[in-house]
C-alpha cells in the first residue's frame, strides 16, 4: 500500500511537471498566434519534439517561436522545481521543431534541432535570434 501511494505521488509530480510544460509550449505560441495543441508535441528519451504548422513564406519565424516557447517551458519548469512545485524539472536534452509549410501540394517539411543550452540562450535574450538561426543551420533539413 505504501508503495503504490510513493507511486502514485511521483507519477502525478511528473504528470503535473509534463502538464505544466506542454501547457506553456502552447500558451506561448498561442502568444504570437500560433495554435499547437498536445498531439503536436512529443516527449521521449532523445528529446523533446514539437510539430508546427505556417504560412507560405514565414517558417523561420514559425520555428524561432517554437523555440523560443520551449525556452520559456524550461525556464518555467526551474521555477516550478525552485518553489517545491515539482520534484525534478523536465528539461530535455535536445529539441527539434518541425514546421509543415504549405508550398506544394504535398507540404515542404523543414526540421532543425538545437541544444538545451542554445535555446536557454536565446529565450533568456543572451543571443539574439539571427546568432541562434547562425548556430542551428547545419541541423536545418527539409524532409
Amino acid at each position: 500500500m505504501l508503495r503504490l501511494l510513493i507511486i502514485l505521488v511521483f507519477g502525478i509530480h511528473f504528470l503535473f511537471g509534463n502538464y505544466a510544460f506542454y501547457s506553456k509550449v502552447r500558451n506561448t505560441c498561442s502568444s504570437y498566434r500560433l495554435v499547437v495543441e498536445q498531439k503536436d508535441m512529443r516527449l521521449a528519451d532523445e528529446g523533446f519534439t514539437l510539430t508546427m504548422n505556417s504560412k507560405r513564406n514565414n517558417f523561420e519565424r514559425v520555428m524561432l517561436i517554437g523555440f523560443a516557447s520551449v525556452g520559456k517551458a524550461m525556464e518555467h519548469q526551474r521555477y516550478l522545481e525552485g518553489i517545491g512545485k515539482i520534484e525534478q524539472a523536465l528539461i530535455p536534452a535536445s529539441v527539434t521543431i518541425i514546421v509543415n509549410v504549405p508550398v506544394t501540394r504535398d507540404n515542404l517539411v523543414v526540421s532543425a534541432s538545437a541544444s538545451t543550452e542554445l535555446i536557454e540562450k536565446l529565450s533568456a535574450g543572451i543571443i539574439e535570434t539571427s546568432q541562434f538561426m547562425q548556430e542551428i543551420k547545419d541541423s536545418i533539413q527539409t524532409l
